[in-house]
């Protein structure tokens, strides 16, 4: 099932957020049950302002829109779906290898090799609770 980034701009004080998450899981379980909320980085920017980053799984970004639209509380600034996944342990550093900007690799011989993943991909942890819904 397709995973999104929503970035969302919050109308309410940091105090109130739980309310707004509680009340998403609401939403979300009576209304939407197909949509997984993995979970969300919450952040104040540079005016003092709420914003969340939270990760969902769903079958569609437009039952994510529908879910923010019920909520309110909110700004919704962004819907991104996400690719795919990586840490730093998908990048593992090799002795004969220097980094360079981009993706690709310089050997210490000065041929370049690219730099991909070559680990399966990994299970992603499903929650419905978090700090930001």
């Amino acid at each position: 099932m397709p995973r999104y980034v929503v970035e969302r701009t919050y109308d309410v004080d940091q105090d109130e957020l739980p309310g707004v998450a509680r009340r998403s899981k609401q939403i979300a379980m009576e209304q939407f049950p197909k949509i997984v909320w993995e979970h969300s980085h919450v952040v104040m920017d540079s005016d003092g302002v709420l914003k969340s980053f939270c990760i969902y799984e769903a079958p569609d970004e437009d039952m994510v829109r529908r879910h923010a639209e019920l909520l309110g509380c909110h700004v919704l600034d962004h819907v991104y779906e996400i690719g795919g996944d990586v840490t730093p342990d998908d990048f593992p550093l090799l002795p004969d290898r220097t980094a360079s900007c981009g993706s690709e690799m310089t050997r210490s011989s000065g041929t370049r090799a690219l730099a991909l993943p070559t680990s399966a991909p990994r299970p992603v942890r499903r929650r419905r609770d978090g700090p930001g819904g």
